[in-house]
């Protein structure tokens, strides 16, 4: 128990201030924190044990630790303690100034243990000085128990870190002093200056900086003294002056008024090195020298260029980027090792990569994407996809319709994806391990128990196909095997949300970034992601609307006029092609014909579906759920996938929509954040102690399991050559003599072939996706009575006539010969190999 003299406002809340029938104090103790559990207490214990003659308040604001410091603070009573998502130590800071009560803030660090008197030396010289503008900065030198290197005590004499034996004159102490591992201030004199989140070091010094433009008295107490309990060495150090160098950068970059050029440096050579070592009195000059030079190297990092460091990539997001790619090009360099003509897709459902192409075909031939999947269809197109429209022009450009695809699209999706589940990990997970198995699980998420049930032939095998299923809608690399568009869409869902956020709130935004830069990107990002694919629009608008009601209830003061112009412009954006989708659906008699066909040919998933599909990741996603949600980001990603879950549940129930299996796609990122986060916070599952390789590669290993699974199931379904994914050289003959002929009209092939009718001769198919010919299941099976010469003559006859179509083509999968079968209809019969292509006469 704290001393008598020692009194304590009551626990902290979730959210605001203390209750305001706390006491009264006159000193607030702020104590920022991440991960320093093994010394956090020797600092708190300190502060308990302080003799005082008036109340003082605690705060002890944990930064979103992964240490177990969450857990150390629950069993302590006698602070004040306030937990954030990590955002540095200047937020922590800033959150805890938000919570103090005291006339009086002291700012101390985690790593400090107070002297017996420090607090009263502080709150004493506040009281001899009373006017607003005195500070008080205290001595700190290295803890008795340390063992203090020749380099350490150099930091304290005069280098980089104390340096309190330059002090001169202790009643007039240069802003640069202002060092808040011990270092107290008036609240009311602060009056709305926080620390810039935008530093990572020297953050106090540019608060005082700003504080002596306002007029601060900065004094010196020797005696108010502080220990420092953390060990330096010249490595370090020098880790820590090259961050002062990038942000001292940008301090010069915002205070022009303080700019001076860095340091200019020889090489320092090995023989000075050694000299160094072995006169001691040379010792010094080489740290400052180290000491300097990586601050001159920071500093041209820093400034304007600091801004691309969040995209440079560290070895392990360079190491995980080339396996996201690797993954993403492995079928497609695998098909084209074999000696055949690649129809271009990749995929496991080839249809769908041929639709893509026949889209583009149509879009560089007319601008507007036509249904060349049935013969004259009714209606006008309105239709026009900004992706495949692209590719159409590339294609009408001189590329290949295949290469226009997947020579723009894959890179820029593997880019996308692997950037923008960077980014939002970066975001949510604080660094360290927890970061990494964030971004692994969020890129290669397949459900082993998918895998374990597909290669052990668990279970009924309509259950295992439903759950590779919905395993593969969740999976990213499902998307980048032939769906970039998918893809895109999906890597502008964290895209958007972040950009959202910063819009909401001020203290996210970059510097000289405003609310509307962000609206209009969070927009534009809104706009593009539902052209391209509306499932993931509507989980991202829903998700908003939910964030931004929650945040109005937990505060009714909410000025609606700013939440409009932050938000409104995405919702609008994102609902313009949503609107537009479902007009086409009402004018376009082809859409009326998708939304139907979708809807009905595939069964809703089982609960136990969900269960194996999601288990892995959900359950400890789950556990996140008890924590509480401090921002409007964490407020998003603990909603989002409950967004795409009612968002399947609604087109299911009510059919308002098409296709709801695409609602999951992308959830992978939120309950990879969510997963890690769970385990975070969960004190019984961060006792059981596994070294980080150990860790990882356990994750690596499950996911490989799944990723495997999934390539070796489109390595069966290639092999099985039950769909074209390859054109022997007399069927793409066949295709370029169709293509080139001048007689116009519509082709009849069997579905195999139907498929890729459109986008290798621009003719409309008799029978190809089921998505776009109508009575796809009966013209499917006359088709390919015919093609294999089951259909009497007069049946056959009737068929041909009755279908529209002038040409019919078989392809080289033992067809029969259908010239005896419709002798007196067709005008020609011409053979290229194995393929045949049979012109029927023209309707008299």
């Amino acid at each position: 128990m704290p001393p008598r003299s020692w009194s304590w406002p009551g626990p902290a809340r979730a959210s605001g201030r203390c209750s305001c029938e706390a006491p009264m104090v006159e000193l607030t103790v702020v104590v920022p924190t991440f991960d320093r559990a093994t010394v956090l207490p020797r600092c708190i214990d300190a502060l308990a044990a302080q003799r005082l003659d008036k109340e003082v308040q605690v705060v002890v604001v944990d930064d979103g630790s992964t240490d177990g410091t969450a857990e150390l603070l629950r069993s302590r009573t006698d602070v004040e303690v306030l937990r954030i998502e990590h955002r540095g130590r200047s937020a922590a800071r800033n959150a805890g100034l938000e919570r103090a009560l005291g006339e009086v803030v002291l700012f101390i660090d985690d790593d400090v243990v107070a002297s017996d008197d420090l607090l009263q030396r502080h709150l004493d010289h506040h009281r001899r000085r009373p006017e607003g503008h005195e500070a008080l900065v205290g001595r700190v030198t290295w803890a008795p128990d340390i063992h203090v290197t020749p380099h350490m005590r150099w930091l304290e004499r005069g280098g980089p870190l104390f340096a309190f034996d330059t002090i001169e004159n202790p009643d007039n102490v240069d802003w640069r002093h202002f060092c808040t591992a011990n270092a107290s201030v008036k609240r009311s004199f602060l009056d709305g200056e926080r620390f810039d989140e935008d530093l990572e070091r020297a953050v106090d010094v540019e608060l005082g900086y700003r504080l002596s433009r306002r007029g601060m008295r900065l004094r010196y107490d020797p005696d108010a003294l502080a220990h420092h309990l953390r060990r330096d060495t010249p490595r370090s150090t020098e880790r820590r002056m090259r961050a002062v160098g990038r942000s001292t950068r940008i301090v010069h970059e915002k205070h022009p008024e303080l700019r001076e050029p860095p340091p200019d440096f020889a090489p320092l050579t090995p023989l000075k090195a050694a000299a160094a070592r072995l006169v001691p009195g040379l010792r010094e000059k080489v740290f400052s020298y180290r000491a300097a030079r990586a601050y001159a190297r920071g500093y041209t990092e820093g400034g304007s260029r600091a801004r691309g460091r969040a995209w440079a990539l560290d070895r392990f997001d360079a190491l995980v980027l080339a396996a996201f790619a690797a993954m993403s090009l492995v079928i497609l360099a695998a098909l084209a090792t074999r000696p055949l003509t690649m129809t271009g897709a990749d995929g496991a459902v080839v249809a769908d990569q041929l639709q893509y192409f026949a889209w583009i075909r149509s879009a560089a031939e007319h601008g507007v994407i036509r249904n060349m999947f049935d013969v004259n269809p009714r209606g006008t197109s309105y239709f026009v996809h900004p992706g495949f429209l692209l590719s159409g022009l590339l294609h009408r450009a001189g590329l290949g319709i295949a290469v226009a695809y997947q020579l723009l699209w894959k890179p820029v999706a593997i880019l996308a994806v692997f950037l923008a589940f960077r980014a939002y990990v970066h975001r949510m997970v604080p660094a360290g391990l927890g970061r990494s198995v964030a971004l692994l699980v969020a890129l290669f998420y397949v459900s082993p128990l998918a895998a374990l049930m597909g290669l052990a032939h668990l279970g009924p095998l309509g259950a295992r196909r439903e759950v590779d299923f919905m395993s593969g809608e969740v999976f990213p690399g499902t998307y980048m095997w032939g769906y970039m568009m998918t893809a895109l869409a999906v890597a502008l869902v964290p895209f958007v949300l972040l950009a959202a956020e910063r819009a909401r709130v001020p203290e996210r935004r970059a510097t000289g970034r405003g609310r509307a830069w962000y609206a209009g990107w969070a927009a534009a990002g809104a706009l593009l992601m539902a052209w391209l694919q509306p499932w993931q629009a509507v989980a991202v608008l829903a998700t908003v609307g939910a964030v931004e009601l929650i945040a109005w209830r937990r505060a009714p003061s909410v000025e609606l006029r700013r939440t409009l112009l932050a938000v409104g412009p995405l919702v609008v954006a994102g609902v313009l092609p949503l609107a537009y989708y479902w007009w086409m659906a009402k004018v376009d008699p082809s859409w009326g014909l998708a939304d139907r066909a979708n809807r009905g040919r595939v069964a809703n998933w089982s609960w136990y579906t969900w269960l194996l599909a999601l288990a892995p990741v959900a359950v400890p996603a789950a556990l996140a759920y008890r924590q509480p949600a401090r921002d409007w980001q964490a407020l998003a990603v603990r909603i989002l996938p409950g967004a795409m879950v009612a968002e399947y549940l609604l087109i299911s129930v009510t059919g308002a929509g098409t296709f709801p299996f695409h609602s999951v796609q992308g959830m992978s990122l939120p309950l990879g954040v969510l997963a890690v986060t769970g385990i975070a916070g969960s004190p019984r599952l961060r006792a059981v102690r596994l070294s980080p390789a150990a860790l990882l590669a356990l994750v690596a290993l499950a996911l490989l399991a799944g990723v495997g699974y999934k390539l070796n199931n489109i390595r069966i379904e290639e092999h099985r050559g039950g769909q074209p994914y390859f054109l022997t050289d007399g069927e793409r003959a066949a295709f370029d003599w169709l293509e080139r002929s001048p007689v116009r009209g519509a082709v009849m092939a069997p579905i195999y072939s139907g498929l890729a009718v459109p986008y290798r001769t621009g003719r409309e198919s008799w029978v190809g996706e089921v998505s776009w010919t109508p009575h796809f299941d009966r013209r499917r099976a006359e088709a390919e009575a015919l093609f294999s010469g089951h259909l009497p003559r007069a049946r056959a006859v009737a068929l041909v006539r009755s279908s529209g179509v002038r040409f019919l083509y078989a392809d080289c999968l033992k067809r029969a010969d259908l010239a005896p079968l419709l002798r007196g209809e067709l005008a020609a019969v011409r053979r290229f190999g194995c393929a045949t292509v049979y012109e029927l006469r023209s309707p008299r």
